[in-house]
């Protein structure tokens, strides 16, 4: 094993840390519990930890007992009576194999859990929908989207960046074939990326924070909060790094690369703003962005 057998174990690792995903739909909403509203918020983020962590230990149980395989390739990885399964198998995902095994094929309850199941993959997919155009329309406010970005429709939702949004997730779809082992990759770095930078860029709020406070229990509930997100910086970092590392060839470069065109496509829209400023003295005083020369 050796070597190979250590990049297997941070690949695996690295793959199941997907799992770790949708907790920061909880901080993204904080402003819609009630009050306190930290609080609940903390509250509702343990009871998902501890559901999440509790029905995930139930899963690797049942798998283990009942033996459950799941290959990338089943057509020749997986073989009955010796022999390769064949292209007209079908491999259940892992949910089903284990609710069949343990209520039945066709079963009211099998029914159920695989209908729970998908309910909540349709849930968590509507959590893009519900952060992603509130996204977009701050970047519109900052010149680096089109600024229909901010348009709201009959709903007084932001259309627009619903409708890219979903422009954008059928175009991977239809690219990668809606493959979710493909797919997968490019999820989990965009996921530790995003996780990575904002607890950087907490640690440098709390820095900034501590330079004009003056309070000494304030100053000191700070440095633990900095601590904090100091260790999970480092945490989430080594994640990526191990992402980054054994999942490159797999399709981590393409979300590296889209990162960057994407970067510069924004800059480029904020430089365009910029220059129609430039010519328009009054666009300021018009409730547009400020221009960073002046």
């Amino acid at each position: 094993m050796g070597l190979a057998g250590a990049f297997l174990l941070l690949r695996a690792f690295s793959s199941g840390a997907a799992a770790l995903t949708g907790v920061e739909a909880i901080s993204n909403g904080v402003p819609t519990f009630r009050k306190p509203k930290s609080t609940n918020a903390a509250t509702t983020l343990l009871l998902l930890g501890v559901v999440s962590a509790s029905m995930l230990a139930g899963i690797l149980a049942l798998a283990s007992a009942t033996d459950v395989r799941v290959v990338q390739d089943p057509e020749t990885q997986l073989t009955l009576n010796g022999s390769p399964v064949g292209p007209e198998y079908v491999q259940h995902p892992v949910i089903s194999q284990l609710a069949e095994t343990v209520f039945g094929d066709g079963s009211i309850p099998f029914f159920i859990v695989v209908a729970a199941t998908g309910l909540i993959l349709v849930f968590a997919s509507n959590t893009a929908f519900n952060g992603f155009p509130v996204l977009a329309s701050i970047l519109a406010k900052d010149g680096f989207l089109p600024r229909q970005m901010r348009t709201r429709g009959d709903r007084l939702a932001f259309s627009n960046g619903i409708i890219a949004l979903g422009l954008g997730a059928l175009a991977l779809i239809i690219v990668f074939d809606a493959d979710v082992t493909r797919l997968i990759q490019l999820y989990i770095v965009g996921v530790f990326v995003s996780f990575t930078a904002s607890q950087l860029g907490m640690i440098r709020h709390w820095t900034a924070k501590l330079r004009t406070e003056r309070s000494r229990e304030a100053r000191h509930r700070m440095k633990r909060s900095r601590a904090i997100n100091a260790v999970g910086f480092g945490m989430t970092a080594l994640v990526l790094l191990i992402v980054l590392v054994t999942k490159f060839t797999h399709g981590a470069w393409i979300a590296l690369l889209a990162m960057g065109g994407l970067y510069l496509l924004m800059f480029s829209i904020r430089a365009h703003y910029d220059a129609v400023a430039g010519n328009s003295p009054s666009r300021t005083a018009q409730g547009g962005w400020p221009s960073r020369r002046g």
